[in-house]
């Protein structure tokens, strides 16, 4: 014969203890004590932080503005029947067939300062 199951058991009196550096708040929950020291603001690591997230929220929306940009391209190429478009600087447009398209700008050989030896 198949046995019923079990209810959840109670905790006992010390399982339910306040464990070191907690204090007992809102009804009885545990929640941690404020430690001394931890509420101060290092100046220059706050404006490093600001700084990085700006310029991260920046990038976000260029990201976007680009690939906006990329599909506007990728329909105009797409109306006009081109695979390959010839830039006026010397870089060229090539549209690649892969599971996703996408629209690639690349420079001639030789343009790039990384390239160079």
């Amino acid at each position: 014969m198949a046995r019923a199951p079990r209810a959840p058991r109670k905790k006992s009196a010390a399982n339910r203890a306040t464990p070191p550096g907690r204090v007992r708040t809102n009804g009885g929950r545990a929640g941690q004590s404020e430690i001394s020291g931890t509420r101060e603001i290092d100046e220059s690591v706050e404006a490093k932080a600001i700084d990085y997230a700006t310029t991260r929220d920046e990038r976000m929306a260029l990201t976007k503005a680009e690939k906006t940009k990329q599909i506007e391209l990728l329909e105009l190429m797409d109306a006009k029947k081109l695979k390959v478009y010839p830039m006026g600087d010397g870089r060229t447009v090539i549209l690649e067939e892969t599971v996703t398209r996408k629209a690639k700008v690349v420079s001639p050989k030789g343009d790039n300062p990384e390239e160079a030896d």
